[in-house]
């Protein structure tokens, strides 16, 4: 199966489905990363975020369920969360490695890698018992399983066009206001904002890829592209402080990847803004609208919708 609606369903089963096996996924990859170091915490985290981008789909249909089940995966999430992001310093460190070619800088940055990884492992050691916090977020994933078991969502096709619709709808508007405040402002926090409602809207995309594969599926990729970048522009600052504070290697490398963090962090917020200025052209509910009448009519396959009035072309940009 896939992390993927099937219009053709009735859509508490398929969310209850997709639920499960999100958590399954967690489950399985907590129980083998037991034997490393890290738990595999990192990986478990990306279904974590999958499972509270499904929420965030049915929130108007199911708001004391998402509120209570997302408050649930995200005490999960923290309960592994030092472990999960001293590994991220690291992760952030070579992607900056990837770029660079001249021999001398690739000796600064593993010097300052190798101070990152001894941080992470002073950090696990005062974790405590790894094998018991995994255990305690597996007891936790499988009370999350039981609770997607019992979810109820409207099972008339129509109706579940409009809530999915309305979900996307919020979390474009999210990403223009934060949108609009990273260009006018360009503070961290606000990059940070626009980079959650662009994760979670590349969820969206995915989810519904079946209903209108070959728009969707093209907003999709560059919604991932664009929620990468974010990602690497929001590990900049976090590296940056970390080896600051923490005086990771000496200071001649603090002070060179310093400079070439500001570069790279500079060039980044211009490619974006570029980017989402583009992505989020159209308007919130006129891409929300498209996505729902293409709902309707893919679940007009199961013989159970009513008739809808043909989509506009064009709407929904890519």
């Amino acid at each position: 199966m896939s992390y993927r609606i099937d219009p053709r369903a009735p859509l508490a089963p398929e969310i209850r489905r997709i639920g499960v096996e999100q958590i399954h996924e967690a489950i399985s990859i907590l129980d083998e990363g037991r034997a490393k170091s890290d738990g595999d915490a990192h990986e478990a985290r990306k279904r974590f975020k999958r499972l509270r981008g499904l929420l965030r789909l049915i929130d108007d249909a199911a708001q004391d369920f998402r509120t209570q089940e997302e408050h649930r995966i995200k005490e999960i999430a923290d309960s592994l969360s030092a472990i999960r992001d001293a590994t991220a310093i690291v992760e952030a460190i070579d992607r900056f490695a990837r770029d660079v070619e001249e021999p001398k800088s690739i000796e600064r940055l593993l010097r300052l890698r190798r101070g990152l990884l001894a941080r992470r492992d002073r950090i696990m050691s005062k974790q405590g018992s790894l094998g018991a916090k995994i255990g305690e977020a597996i007891d936790g994933l499988h009370l999350a399983e039981k609770a997607f078991e019992g979810l109820s969502l409207p099972s008339v096709p129509d109706e579940a066009a409009a809530l999915l619709a309305k979900s996307v709808e919020k979390t474009v508007w999210r990403a223009r206001t934060a949108l609009r405040k990273a260009s006018r402002k360009g503070r961290d926090e606000d990059f940070h904002e626009l980079r959650k409602s662009v994760k979670y809207h590349e969820m969206h995309l995915q989810l519904l890829d079946d209903a209108w594969p070959m728009v969707l599926k093209e907003r999709w990729k560059k919604t991932e592209k664009l929620g990468d970048r974010l990602g690497d522009l929001h590990d900049i600052p976090m590296l940056a402080e970390t080896i600051e504070k923490e005086k990771i290697g000496d200071k001649a490398d603090r002070k060179f990847v310093s400079k070439m963090m500001r570069k790279s962090h500079k060039k980044l917020i211009a490619e974006c803004l570029e980017d989402a200025d583009r992505l989020f052209q159209a308007r919130p509910e006129e891409i929300a609208r498209d996505i729902a009448i293409h709902y309707a009519l893919a679940s007009a396959e199961r013989g159970q919708a009513e008739p809808v009035s043909a989509p506009k072309r064009g709407r929904a940009q890519a």
